[in-house]
């Protein structure tokens, strides 16, 4: 055989699988978005458990308190004082129990931060079926070496110890459940990696101006990632990995490309529960913008979109105008 029938062969093979790929995956992304349906919840996990949720006050915290309550399980909202607003709305709409503990994340490097928290769980009322590790500290600084030292240094806590702690007392209620109950951890990193058309290459979007708060994402996202791998066998453990998503805090996402409200992406997030596992986009228009982002010309237009992203939050969180 010469070299060039080798060369067609192989270029016909290559592009056989990939296009298997590119169908093998658009058939799984229509499968997750479109067919999916909610499970049963209740059955799974556990009627009247409960959910502990971590920086509920507002945003995605909030609806994930309201979601969970509406569907029949007890709260546990931890968070800054707001969290008694939410536990309010929840009182005069569910019969389920709450229990609130105001705590600042900033602090969670204090040894004995979680004691409280621990407290809780040691005592409570029923079985631990959820924990929801949302909080998170986004923060956007331009240029990054006028930084203040404190702003550094509360987005890394945020970012890092508290789902490695959360994650840590929470397994080990969910391993000495008496029941059959499965548990279920849900992670909210960031979006780090996409498989690209390319042979399912990963390719990473980040954004200039956030370095911190994207570092802090990325060890959730790894962490997450690992903890799937290691518990899998026991425990749910949903990494979802979010594009913008606007709440009542960050409006200033509107004018950002693939961006969903807050109540319709925590809806999302209720469909896959039980039903995948991993890193998950929770948003069609998120996961095919990461599919979509390594297309030569578009992945130009991506580093320049980036670049205007980066100054919209810096500009935002530096207050130096409005946005």
């Amino acid at each position: 055989m010469n070299i060039s029938k080798l060369l067609i062969i192989i270029t016909i093979l290559l592009c056989s699988i990939q296009i298997l790929f590119v169908l093998s995956n658009a058939l799984y992304f229509s499968k997750k978005y479109f067919f999916t349906k909610e499970i049963q919840l209740n059955k799974r996990y556990g009627n009247n458990s409960w959910v502990l949720i971590t920086g509920c006050s507002a945003g995605q915290g909030k609806r994930f308190a309201i979601e969970f309550a509406k569907r029949n399980f007890n709260i546990i909202l931890i968070g800054r004082k707001g969290i008694k607003n939410v536990e309010k709305i929840i009182k005069n709409k569910y019969n389920v129990k709450t229990i609130t503990y105001i705590a600042n994340f900033n602090n969670a490097y204090k040894l004995d931060f979680f004691n409280g928290i621990e407290n809780i769980l040691n005592n409570l009322d029923g079985e631990l079926s959820f924990l929801v590790n949302n909080i998170g500290h986004r923060m956007a600084w331009n240029p990054y070496h006028k930084m203040p030292i404190k702003k550094i240094r509360d987005t890394i806590i945020c970012g890092t110890m508290v789902q490695s702690r959360m994650t840590q007392i929470a397994i080990n209620h969910f391993l000495t459940k008496k029941s059959n109950h499965k548990s279920c951890i849900i992670n909210i990193t960031a979006q780090c990696q996409n498989l690209s058309f390319f042979f399912g290459t990963p390719t990473w979007i980040s954004v200039p101006y956030m370095s911190v708060y994207e570092g802090s994402n990325a060890f959730g996202f790894y962490h997450s990632n690992s903890i799937e791998m290691e518990y899998k066998d026991m425990i749910d453990v949903l990494n979802i990995t979010p594009g913008p998503v606007i709440t009542g805090n960050t409006k200033y996402l509107n004018s950002i490309p693939f961006s969903i409200d807050c109540k319709s992406y925590v809806e999302n997030i209720f469909t896959l529960i039980g039903n995948y596992t991993g890193p998950q986009h929770a948003y069609w228009k998120h996961e095919l913008s990461g599919f979509i982002s390594n297309i030569p010309l578009i992945d130009i237009y991506k580093k320049f979109a980036m670049f205007n992203v980066g100054n919209l939050l810096a500009n935002y969180f530096m207050n130096k105008k409005k946005v």
